[in-house]
């Protein structure tokens, strides 16, 4: 079988009158660290049989966390209208892969935004991201989590500028952020 075998081939249509909505929800923003993900459900391979495109940008099944460890996902808001997952191919020919990020700001440079930026600037996390559109992204894994590439506290010069922290992560994988469809779990000692 050669590596071009059993590639989906389907139309890709589009509707005009779809009503598209960009952007991400503000409010419904999950982040875990990936040291403490128990297990993670992942892409199906590509090349399976009876593949559809659907199915190979989709991970289905639920991310876990060592039972009775009060480990998860702890949620996030970011200001309206900053966040976004983007998604782009680096490397030369025949040997492309892509680079996911996400980007938001905090608004806010309190002291428990300050805090999250001390504590995770250098931890592998795990973001789950819902977009407007309902959809939810995954960015990192287990295996391949995300980083802070870059942040920058600012307290803004007026009144009219923007205080808190402008966040950047990314990781390189093969794939675009993929979307998932499996439970969300909440830490069990956050102290919203």
């Amino acid at each position: 079988m050669g590596c071009f075998d059993n590639i989906p081939l389907e139309n890709i249509e589009n509707c005009p009158n779809a009503e598209l909505v960009a952007g991400i929800s503000e409010t419904e923003i999950y982040a875990a660290l990936s040291t403490d993900i128990d297990t993670m459900p992942e892409l199906p391979a590509l090349g399976t049989a009876n593949q559809t495109l659907e199915q190979l940008a989709t991970v289905t099944g639920d991310i876990t966390f060592a039972a009775q460890s009060g480990k998860g996902f702890y949620k996030m808001m970011v200001m309206p209208e900053t966040g976004e997952v983007k998604s782009g191919l680096v490397g030369k020919k025949g040997n492309k892969k892509v680079k996911n990020s996400f980007e938001f700001f905090l608004s806010n440079t309190s002291g428990q935004n300050l805090g999250w930026l001390r504590q995770n600037k250098n931890n592998p996390l795990v973001f789950l991201v819902k977009e407007k559109s309902g959809r939810i992204r995954l960015i990192g894994s287990k295996t391949n989590p995300v980083y802070m590439e870059t942040a920058d506290v600012t307290t803004g010069k007026g009144p009219e500028d923007d205080t808190g922290i402008q966040v950047a992560l990314e990781n390189v994988e093969g794939t675009p952020s993929p979307i998932y469809t499996g439970a969300i779990t909440l830490a069990a000692d956050n102290h919203a």
